[in-house]
C-alpha cells in the first residue's frame, strides 16, 4: 500500500510528515485464481460443403432423431429441412447443422421457393399464434408437395426418406449412411 502524508502543526517539525500505511492481517488461505486472458475471437459460422440444398440427410438429436430429411437452405448456422411432412412427419424447421449427418444421396430442388423462409419467419408471434400457425401450416404444405412431385419419379425415394435408422450414436450411423445410400438408388 502506497504510504500518505499527513500535515503535522507547529514550528518545529517541518510541516508535513510521510506515514507508512499498515498493511493487512488478512492473507488468502488458497492463491486467488486470476483468470486467463482470453485470446479467441468469434468467428463466422462456415458453411459445409457436403450440407448443400438438396442433400438428403439425418437427424442426429431431437424429436426426429434417426430421420431422413431433404436440406432445402443454409441458413448460417442453421439449415432449413423437411421430410417431406407427408412421407415421414418431419415439418419444415431449421435444425443446427451439428445435428445433421449428409448422406451421398441427392435430390433436385430448384423448384422449391425457399427465399420467404429466414429467421424472422420462424420467430413466435405473440399476438396471433393460431394465425401464425395456419400460415406456417400452409407454406410447409406447399413446398412438401413441390418436394413431392419431383421425388415421385425416383424409384423407392419415399421408402428411404421413410426409413427411421436404429442407430443412436453418431459413428454407428457415419459406417452405415453411406452404404444405405448406394443400395436405395
Amino acid at each position: 500500500m502506497a504510504p500518505t502524508t499527513k500535515q503535522i502543526t507547529g514550528a518545529k517539525n517541518g510541516g508535513t510528515r510521510t506515514i507508512a500505511t499498515k498493511q493487512s492481517k488478512y492473507y488468502p488461505a488458497e492463491k486467488v485464481a486470476v483468470p486467463k486472458k482470453c485470446r479467441k475471437v468469434a468467428k463466422a459460422p462456415r458453411t459445409s460443403t457436403k450440407l448443400v440444398p438438396g442433400t438428403i440427410a439425418i437427424l442426429l438429436s431431437g424429436p426426429h432423431r434417426g430421420k431422413r430429411v431433404v436440406v432445402l437452405k443454409q441458413m448460417g448456422a442453421l439449415i432449413l429441412v423437411t421430410g417431406p411432412y407427408k412421407v415421414n412427419g418431419v415439418p419444415l424447421r431449421r435444425v443446427n447443422r451439428r445435428y445433421a449427418l449428409a448422406t451421398q444421396t441427392k435430390i433436385d430442388v430448384a423448384k422449391v421457393d425457399v427465399a420467404k423462409f429466414d429467421d424472422a419467419y420462424f420467430k413466435a408471434e405473440k399476438d396471433n399464434k393460431k394465425k401464425a400457425g395456419l400460415v406456417k401450416t400452409e407454406d410447409n404444405t406447399k413446398v412438401d408437395h413441390t418436394l413431392y412431385s419431383n421425388t415421385v419419379p425416383i424409384r423407392y425415394a419415399h421408402l428411404y426418406a421413410s426409413y427411421t435408422s436404429c442407430y443412436v450414436g453418431q459413428h454407428k450411423i457415419r459406417d452405415t449412411c453411406n452404404v444405405l445410400s448406394e443400395t436405395v438408388y
